[in-house]
């Protein structure tokens, strides 16, 4: 029989939790290789100590990063994906739930339901829900990112014109030069998937591939997402069932640092916002993360050698300011606007409700 866990069969040897000697043997994960807990070993001292501790057995779970997870019954979770998928998991299934999006669910129901985890990242759980250990799995294959082509672009926003209720929004605010303007520069697409009148905030890079487009509802007289009875959200592949699609995210708008490489960009997680802004301050080129999870060193990395200024959601500036200084490496001259921190906007707004309530 195979055991995941296993006493390392190198020579290295660890302090002894009981003797203190460096005679421990510790236990590896077999599967990724890495050393659990200083704890879990055996002392090769085995007459004058005899100190030796087993891995707990305990349920394995999957990392799944959500846009939202609300409780639907006693029994019962709805969660919503990143790539918008809606899935009901039993609670007793989700192992733990994290204040950032994200949460653990057991690797068997995912197996059960057929889903592949998004995440390397896996724990295990006792009967009793406690941690037993935390293991980054190793990357076994580079899974490479699909692309739409440009002519479902074209086919989406020339050929089949639907006007989203954003844009009806938008044009309440601003004329209707500067609306066409920003819907032609970020290339805002109407579309009547899952939704009548939805919007598609499509995801190009630099060299033009569009990683994805994400599908937003929108009131339009508010201009705020519907998010009842559940966040109306999802992406273009699913719509067009695109088999086998690997969504790999960029910053909406990063197609625009290709035809500007003088002016300071401005980021802010909204996209909606990215649009306002671009309307009241042209001058900048302004970019958007499409959550907060995404400011992250992937899809920022395409700053390099920039003047970025962000501009974090009311309440978020200590969490925007250490994510960038962590990132201090990327080559990009970040600066954290604290202009919502100031203000009397409540939290959770954004620099557009600043302009928009003025």
């Amino acid at each position: 029989m195979n055991f995941r866990f296993r006493l390392d069969p190198g020579p290295k040897k660890f302090p002894c939790p009981s003797c203190g000697k460096k005679r421990l043997v510790r236990y590896v994960d077999s599967g990724s290789g890495n050393y659990l807990g200083r704890k879990y070993g055996r002392c090769d001292r085995e007459s004058a100590c005899g100190y030796h501790s087993t891995p707990p057995q305990g349920k394995k779970a999957y990392c799944l990063e959500y846009l939202s997870l609300s409780s639907i019954s006693a029994r019962a979770y709805k969660i919503t994906d990143r790539l918008g998928s809606i899935l009901i998991v039993p609670k007793s299934q989700v192992l733990e739930i994290s204040p950032n999006n994200t949460c653990y669910i057991s690797a068997w129901l995912l197996d059960q339901k057929n889903i592949t985890p998004q995440s390397e990242s896996v724990k295990y759980f006792n009967e009793n829900t406690q941690i037993s250990e935390l293991i980054e799995l190793r990357k076994t294959e580079e899974t490479l990112p699909s692309f739409h082509s440009l002519e479902l672009i074209d086919k989406m926003f020339i050929q089949q014109t639907v006007k989203d209720n954003l844009t009806i929004f938008l044009e309440s605010h601003f004329s209707k030069p500067q609306v066409k303007k920003v819907c032609l520069d970020y290339l805002l697409t109407g579309c009547n998937h899952y939704w009548p009148n939805s919007t598609v905030f499509w995801q190009i890079d630099k060299d033009e591939k569009v990683h994805g487009g994400k599908i937003m509802n929108y009131d339009p007289q508010t201009g705020k997402r519907i998010k009842k009875p559940y966040p109306r959200i999802n992406w273009v592949h699913n719509a067009i069932n695109a088999k086998d699609f690997r969504l790999s995210q960029c910053l909406f708008g990063q197609h625009l640092l290709s035809q500007d490489y003088e002016s300071p960009v401005c980021l802010v997680e909204s996209e909606k916002t990215a649009l306002i802004m671009a309307i009241l301050s042209p001058s900048a080129l302004w970019l958007a993360t499409g959550a907060k999870q995404n400011l992250k060193p992937e899809l920022l990395k395409c700053l390099k050698n920039r003047n970025v200024i962000l501009f974090p959601d009311k309440g978020e500036y200590n969490d925007w300011k250490g994510k960038a200084l962590k990132m201090s490496g990327l080559g990009v001259k970040f600066s954290v606007s604290t202009k919502l921190e100031n203000s009397n906007l409540e939290l959770g707004e954004d620099i557009a409700d600043l302009y928009l309530k003025n």
